[in-house]
């Protein structure tokens, strides 16, 4: 029983810079290589699996995702893409060494996932690939669970490729430390009484209670051990497999967003010591150990984020889960979109995963670590990662990982320069060395408060070989945001992996044209903006001549799903195309309609976005037509929509119809396929006036990639202004310069010209719904059985009215409020603004909720005709609790107020009217959120009072500043007035 760790402190250094200001920073290392300390397993070698979900190869996962997998291929899509996508993941799960995939549970559509597996492995017979069985565990589960379990069980039963342990069917645990460990008797009762194999059961550690006390006290009574070791006694009883959680995480109460992995006290002094001495006692010790293993958990959409950081919080995992020297280790998870666990390439990933995934492989198997295929091993196997977004206050980080696959002792070193936008260094570090032939990661890591009138960051580095050569290569660049960052995603670039390529670029006029020259084929030759995809070489379904035609993306949502006949038509345009883009269904081919009508029994969504395209030549009196049947149709001039940008129709029983002229990519290409690739991106309106990195992105079809930043579209000005942000690490807000330009201050514009839109002129992706949010973790999605009881089908939109030459709107005090999307009011820093006039005396009513799902942060209320808030602060172990503020700021009914909410993240200052109230205020909210103003009172949290209704009066005007308003702004407006 031996570990080797090496782990290096965080050394506080100074600056080797160019310039005369000197940049704080410090490094950490890490080469630790852990060995078990349990002896014995069951099987004679590890087996390695990975959780795969449905997200196939083929969907158009632009705009609402921020990643996507490396090997997508447009060109599957069509009857047997299911089929096809899970082909080439196995075959690429094959390239890992992976010994199958696995099943998260046994729902119903879980079902078909496992059924297709266990169908293309009967096709691919003699691969040595295997399907291995997964239930999803209940708290209490009824018949209908069990029913749900078996009808799984008996598809593992009747396939020769579902895992077996000494003929025993293996199924595989989620959330099994909540089922009641004395039911898997009842289980195998049942699995007896059909006559199926005998089952391989597995648990989890239950030590959710155990985790509490030790978190209040930090440690366990002696009486408290003894209760622990025998429910793990009674767990290693009951089932024939138990896993664990290796890893830890901290979200300190002021500190970085993303919690960071961390070495779990509870599992080193308690799980792995009593799990040792179980298993190796006889009556244990045909117990097999297995765990899920996290690279982190990115959620962009919930803002719920434990970061990867590099790719420290998977490496720490398995240096821990080594120490059990386990049965089995599922990868959690192959292809999850939503959460970005991926352990699939993907186009931020790369195939960096597949090199340390196999590396770990080689040391549990005992195995020597060997060069991917076709890797040019003069270049060292070295992968940089670092963030694509920063919010200003954290810590810019970039990790060097050197994977070894060589015995031999070759020497090299890394220089790593940070350059702003003009090429010119801003910090030169010292150099870092790496032996080839020793597992090693380094760590430097720089607080950004440093570069906060640098919104771009672009590495540089530079391997000197042992023979003195160097070789250089400019990484992607890293963007700091003073408030707005819901993308946590690490991009992990293998140095190996660079993509020998030459750009080339030039504007004509406001269109930039670039072409890339490869030596290998292309994937994919892409333009984004703010890591958005607007532009690509190649064409599929809605994409085209953009500057002959003009292309409409829409979709319906609705609070509760319906089927609807609807039609299309376009009349007065020479030639139109229609295409839908199901996420879940396989799309509609791109084609023209005689009749210049499409009709489709249309399937109305509430989970995720189902698009439409309608592309078509503009025409001087080209008109569009959408029937949905039982409604009036919505008919209006194509030219209108393409000048207002963005257009939505409320329909009766919260049924809702958005469309957008596309200023953006539509749609993925095909695979090019070809050595050389032009594409062209017009500047148009109705984009962002928020600064846009741009940058090129080349893909080889073997995945590798090249990114080059190239400019700066809407640049900064040089005037700066004061914001105050949360400095990471002195764990306070601290007043920073940022470019006055990237200061967001979202002022919407009341006018039913956008139909059921509240709009955003400066900022379209900060633009509000009248009703909606009802996709998936919006305010309207989740608890469904809660929303469905009280909502219903009422009506979502609050009414536009025209009083005193102004437009304003009516919200009728049932179930009328606003959507406005994730960090429109940001995460840090606010000023939130707006005008209403209440209808009733007495009423306590929601304003303003930043809130859907998991906690916020702004809960603002009209209770006893007062201004009030409830605030969703966050505390330490990644906790929450509510602050309650009650003003003394009256809201009288059938009068207009002006209201004014201003954190600076020391204070938070209440303004009626005139009138203010400040506090002391050093809070920040729980995570990023969506906001609703008006509504959400299901279910009935951080609330006044059980009887608290939505919002029942009047709105006119609406603001949130990105921050706290100076003197500056204010003499400004007034100026400008």
């Amino acid at each position: 029983m031996v570990m080797m760790m090496q782990i290096l402190p965080t050394l506080f250094l100074g600056s080797l810079i160019l310039g005369t200001s000197e940049i704080s920073w410090n490094r950490v290392e890490d080469s630790r290589r852990c060995r078990p300390w349990r002896t014995q397993r069951i099987l004679p070698r590890p087996l390695f699996f990975a959780e795969i979900q449905n997200y196939r190869l083929v969907e158009n996962y632009l705009h609402y995702w921020i990643d996507r997998p490396l090997y997508h291929d447009s060109s599957l899509r069509g009857k047997n893409s299911y089929m096809e996508s899970m082909r080439r993941n196995i075959a690429i799960a094959r390239e890992y060494g992976l010994d199958g995939f696995t099943i998260l549970g046994n729902a119903p559509s879980l079902r078909n996932d496992w059924r297709l597996l266990l169908s293309v492995l009967a096709e691919e017979k003699g691969i040595g690939f295997a399907g291995m069985a997964g239930a999803v565990y209940s708290r209490v589960p009824d018949a209908q669970w069990y029913e749900n379990f078996l009808d799984n069980y008996r598809i593992a039963a009747s396939s020769p490729h579902s895992l077996r342990i000494g003929g025993k069917i293996v199924v595989w645990a989620y959330h099994a430390q909540f089922f009641p460990v004395e039911l898997f008797s009842r289980l195998r009762l049942l699995i007896e009484k059909e006559n199926l194999p005998e089952p391989f059961l597995f648990t989890i550690v239950n030590d959710l209670e155990m985790q509490k006390k030790f978190q209040e006290k930090g440690f366990l009574s002696k009486d408290e051990e003894a209760q622990f070791r025998a429910l793990l006694e009674e767990q290693l009883y009951n089932a024939d497999g138990i896993m664990v959680y290796p890893a830890g995480k901290n979200r300190p109460e002021h500190g970085e967003y993303a919690a960071r992995p961390v070495q779990d006290p509870f599992y080193r002094r308690y799980t792995l010591p009593f799990l040792l001495e179980l298993l190796a006692e006889e009556r244990f010790s045909n117990k097999a150990v297995g765990a899920y293993v996290y690279k982190g958990y990115v959620n962009h959409l919930s803002g719920n984020i434990a970061g990867e950081y590099g790719s420290s919080a998977f490496r720490l995992a398995m240096e821990e889960l080594m120490l059990l020297n386990p049965d089995i280790i599922t990868f959690f998870e192959w292809n999850e979109a939503n959460e970005n666990t991926h352990y699939q390439p993907t186009v931020a990933n790369g195939n960096a995963m597949k090199r340390i995934v196999r590396n770990y492989m080689s040391l549990l198997r005992g195995e020597p670590s060997l060069p991917e295929k076709n890797d040019n091993t003069a270049i060292p196997n070295l992968i940089v990662s670092s963030r694509m977004v920063l919010r200003l206050g954290e810590n810019i980080e970039y990790e060097f990982l050197n994977l070894p696959d060589t015995e031999k002792t070759s020497l090299y070193s890394v220089e790593l320069r940070l350059k702003d936008v003009s090429g010119a260094v801003l910090k030169r570090f010292p150099a870092e060395h790496f032996n080839r032939a020793e597992f090693k990661s380094v760590t430097i890591s720089v607080p950004s408060l440093q570069f906060s009138v640098e919104s771009i960051l672009i590495p540089e580095i530079t391997i000197t070989g042992p023979d003195g050569k160097m070789c250089h290569y400019e990484l992607r660049h890293m963007r700091i945001d003073p408030s707005v960052c819901s993308n946590y995603k690490e991009i992990m670039q293998p140095v190996r992996e660079q993509l020998a390529c030459d750009f080339r670029y030039f504007w004509t006029g406001d269109t930039l044209k670039a072409e890339v020259n490869s030596k290998i084929p292309l994937r994919s030759f892409e333009l984004l903006l703010n890591e958005d995809e607007v532009a690509a070489a190649g064409d599929v379904q809605a994409n085209g001549d953009l500057s002959r035609t003009v292309t409409i993306r829409g979709h319906f949502a609705a609070f509760e799903p319906v089927m609807k006949q609807i039609s299309f038509e376009i009349s007065g345009s020479p030639e139109w195309y229609f295409c839908r883009d199901h996420y879940r269904n396989a799309p509609d081919q791109l084609r023209q309609f005689e009749n210049k009508k499409v009709l489709i029994n249309y399937r109305i969504p509430f989970y995720y976005p189902e698009y439409f395209f309608i592309r078509y030549l503009p025409a001087k009196n080209a008109r569009l037509k959408i029937a949905v049947d039982g409604f009036l149709p919505l008919e209006f001039k194509c030219s209108d929509l393409e000048k207002k940008g963005k257009f939505a129709q409320a329909f009766p029983g919260a049924i809702r119809l958005d469309l957008e002229i596309v200023r953006n990519l539509a749609d993925i290409p095909t695979p090019l396929n070809r050595r050389k690739a032009q594409l062209q991106y017009r500047l148009a309106h109705g984009i962002s006036d928020y600064p846009q990195a741009a940058e090129l992105r080349a893909v080889s079809m073997d995945g590798k990639i090249r990114r080059m930043f190239i400019d700066i579209m809407n640049p900064s000005c040089k005037s700066t202004l004061k914001l105050p942000v949360l400095d990471v690490n002195a764990k306070r807000a601290v007043n920073v310069d940022i470019p006055q330009r990237m200061q967001r201050d979202i002022v919407y514009r009341f006018s039913p010209e956008h139909g059921a839109l509240l709009y955003a002129p400066r900022y379209p992706e900060f633009t509000g719904e009248l009703g909606g949010g009802f996709q998936y973790l919006e305010p309207f999605n989740r608890p469904r059985p809660e929303l469905l009881k009280h909502l219903g089908g009422a009506s979502a939109a609050p009414q536009w009215f025209y009083e005193d030459k102004r437009w304003g709107l009516h919200f009728d005090g049932n179930a009328n409020y606003v959507n406005f999307p994730r960090e429109a009011l940001p995460y840090g820093a606010f000023t939130l603004q707006f005008e209403i006039r209440p209808s009733e005396a007495g009423r306590s009513e929601v304003l303003f909720r930043n809130f859907s799902h998991h906690d916020g942060s702004l809960n603002l209320f009209r209770h006893n005709d007062k201004l009030m808030m409830i605030f969703t602060r966050r505390t330490a172990q990644n906790k929450s609790e509510l602050i309650r503020i009650t003003t003394s700021l009256e809201l009288p009914a059938g009068s207009w107020s002006n209201v004014s909410v201003a954190m600076d993240l020391e204070n938070i200052t209440f303004t009626v009217n005139g009138k203010s109230e400040k506090k002391a205020f050093p809070y920040q909210g729980y995570f990023f959120k969506p906001s609703i103003f008006g509504g959400h009172v299901y279910p009935a949290f951080a609330m006044p009072s059980s009887n608290t209704k939505f919002f029942k009066g009047d709105l006119r005007f609406i603001r949130i500043l990105h921050g706290i308003e100076n003197k500056k702004q204010i003499s400004k407006k007034e100026t400008l007035k």
